[in-house]
C-alpha cells in the first residue's frame, strides 16, 4: 500500500517538475500551481538523483528566482520628467544619467516650507 501511494507521489511530482520546465521560473510555477516551492525543489533534486529525471530534463528546468534585467547605460535625449505642483504648475526636466539630482529636487519639492 505505501509503494503505491509512494509512487503516486513521484509521478505526481515528477509531473510537475517537468511541466515548471516551460514556466518562467520554478517560483513562479510553484506559484500559479499553488503548489509549495520549496517542495516542488526538493522533489526536482530527489527525482536528478533516482534517474528519474534525464540530464535534459534538469537543465532545461529554470530554477532562478530572478528575472534577467537589461539597464539602459544611456537615456533618450527626450525622455522629460514633469512634476505637477499643487498650485497647478508644472516643471519638465530632461532626465539625465544623474537621477540622484532629479531625486533630491523632488524629495526638496516634498518638503513643506
Amino acid at each position: 500500500m505505501k509503494n503505491t501511494s509512494t509512487r503516486k507521489n513521484q509521478s505526481y511530482w515528477l509531473a510537475h517538475v517537468i511541466a515548471s520546465g516551460q514556466a518562467r521560473s520554478m517560483a513562479a510555477y510553484a506559484k500559479a500551481q499553488g503548489i509549495d516551492a520549496q517542495q516542488l525543489y526538493a522533489w526536482k533534486s530527489k527525482l536528478a538523483k533516482s534517474g528519474q529525471l534525464t540530464k535534459n530534463e534538469v537543465s532545461n528546468i529554470n530554477t532562478s528566482l530572478f528575472e534577467k534585467v537589461d539597464i539602459a547605460k544611456t537615456y533618450p535625449r527626450d525622455l522629460l520628467c514633469k512634476i505637477i505642483l499643487p498650485n497647478h504648475i508644472s516643471i519638465e526636466l530632461p532626465i539625465t544619467e544623474n537621477l540622484e539630482a532629479l531625486s533630491v529636487l523632488v524629495r526638496q519639492l516634498g518638503k513643506p516650507l
